[in-house]
């Protein structure tokens, strides 16, 4: 608790320089999380769902609702900004594959988890807010996970997602730390080198796990 009102004091303070959503946009971006845990449930959570058809939904339900190229944009910063399209492209193609897979070792994880999809929060970010959502389970006692998922208003109304913060940790602040390490020993195509070591982490990602 003491973590979600210092998140809410932080956001407050740092984002008064920004016009806030309006109450309408708030609902907008809430359902359209609430439409996509629906779908996570119905098409990824249950057991009896063949492994291939998963995988084909990780994208069409997740990955697909996120805008990859602001999320890139922003961890992978000057190289994205003076890279050409092709070199974009090949990069959205690596990473898009790679959220993929970490979306699949998330969600075939959970067993017996409910996921539950609360208010929002404001962002400094313009035309942008933060979804929270938690996840419990049913059998278990302990603390339910804490996540925000960030979304950003698109030109035609429509909420895409540009970042998640599970408990605290932003995954676009930890990639653009990680991919800065890996970038700062570039040498040549920068854009290019790291597609091809997100390329690499993703097979060892697609290695059978040792039992």
């Amino acid at each position: 608790m003491l973590k979600k009102i210092l998140f809410a004091l932080v956001c407050a303070v740092i984002g008064t320089s920004y016009a806030q959503l309006s109450e309408a946009d708030n609902k907008a971006a809430v359902d359209k999380m609430k439409a996509l845990v629906t779908d996570v449930e119905d098409k990824i959570l249950k057991r009896d769902i063949p492994q291939d058809e998963k995988n084909k939904h990780f994208d069409e339900i997740l990955v697909s609702q996120m805008d990859l190229e602001k999320v890139s944009s922003f961890i992978v910063g000057k190289p994205w900004k003076e890279a050409n399209s092709a070199d974009k492209d090949k990069f959205l193609k690596s990473f898009r594959h790679f959220q993929i897979l970490r979306f699949k070792e998330t969600f075939n994880s959970y067993s017996d988890e409910v996921i539950e999809v609360g208010g929002t929060l404001p962002s400094s970010s313009k035309n942008q807010l933060f979804v929270e959502m938690q996840i419990k389970s049913k059998s278990k006692q302990g603390e339910p996970i804490d996540i925000k998922w960030k979304m950003a208003k698109e030109n035609n109304g429509d909420f895409k997602i540009t970042d998640v913060v599970i408990e605290g940790v932003s995954m676009a602040a930890s990639l653009k730390q990680e991919y800065s390490a890996i970038l700062n020993n570039a040498t040549g195509n920068k854009l290019e080198y790291l597609a091809k070591k997100i390329d690499a982490k993703a097979k060892e990602f697609e290695k059978p796990k040792k039992k």
